[in-house]
């Protein structure tokens, strides 16, 4: 006796019907037939009276239907308790970032302390995506603008760029918040993330129409460290790099006049009902951090 044979008598039991329970079993009827008889057979006792194609059950198969459906339910949530117990052990929390991750990597150390079983998978290039998805993440982190209206989005951390320069006589001439007309007529070294997409500050520069002498672009903030050290340019520094910069003696940082150096970054869950247990017990975490309350 199996279980298949035992969830075959359980479908015919409720069709009454021969033809109606193959076709529901994607099986054939001579199939279905010959299931049934073996397991009468193994149990010596008919289950059914037959008319035709059509069944039904008898005393014995009353019974019997009980016992089968007792048995296959207790299966059913054994298999799901396994499944639960097997996706818990390779859960992995995806989260989409434009631009810096914040205090959110801490956070994801806190709870991986407290959940070994989780892993995360970020991925750093959402900015490129013009047309992200949250249904592709269970979080995600961005700037505040147009593209990322249609998210539920919360406020994450205000994000502050300082102006990176060589120490030399003509930096230590810089004394407190650069303004724009000082920023005027330097060479600049960018980061870019892909063909199009560029750190944010040189977004502003060419809105506040700041010109350079020449523009360096770079793949990598240890590129731009070294060309700001060495006096090749200066460069923008967000403040979540700051301690990256403010610790080499070669560069000096300064806070900058305009408040367009400063963006507000967001922060947006998926809903709930799409989200795996650990998965929305992280998302919680992390809503606790931030005092976000629905």
């Amino acid at each position: 006796m199996t279980i298949t044979q035992l969830r075959f008598f359980i479908v015919a039991a409720q069709m009454e019907n021969l033809s109606n329970a193959a076709s529901t079993l994607y099986i054939s009827q001579s199939s279905l037939s010959k299931n049934i008889a073996s397991l009468e057979n193994e149990l010596g006792v008919r289950l059914f009276d037959r008319k035709g194609k059509s069944l039904r059950l008898n005393a014995a198969g009353e019974k019997f239907l009980q016992s089968c459906q007792r048995i296959t339910g207790e299966l059913d949530e054994a298999l799901d308790a396994l499944r639960q117990i097997d996706s818990a052990r390779n859960v992995r929390i995806h989260i989409g970032v434009e631009g810096e991750i914040g205090p959110l990597v801490a956070w994801m150390a806190d709870f991986q302390n407290m959940h070994p079983e989780v892993s995360f998978e970020v991925d750093s290039s959402l900015g490129e995506n013009e047309h992200p998805d949250i249904n592709d993440y269970e979080i995600m982190v961005y700037p505040e603008s147009q593209k990322y209206n249609r998210f539920r989005g919360y406020s994450y951390y205000s994000d502050e760029y300082f102006l990176a320069l060589p120490r030399g006589a003509e930096t230590l001439e810089l004394k407190g918040p650069v303004s724009n007309r000082e920023l005027s007529g330097r060479n600049m070294v960018f980061l870019h993330y892909g063909d199009q997409s560029y750190e944010y500050p040189r977004q502003v520069c060419r809105s506040l129409m700041i010109e350079t002498t020449a523009e360096h672009h770079v793949d990598s903030e240890i590129l731009k460290h070294k060309m700001i050290a060495e006096g090749i340019a200066v460069g923008f520094v967000s403040s979540e790099n700051r301690a990256y910069y403010q610790d080499d003696p070669q560069i000096l940082l300064r806070p900058l006049v305009s408040s367009r150096f400063t963006r507000q970054i967001m922060i947006c869950f998926k809903r709930e009902k799409h989200l795996s247990a650990l998965a929305k017990e992280f998302c919680d975490y992390v809503k606790s951090c931030l005092s976000i309350e629905e």
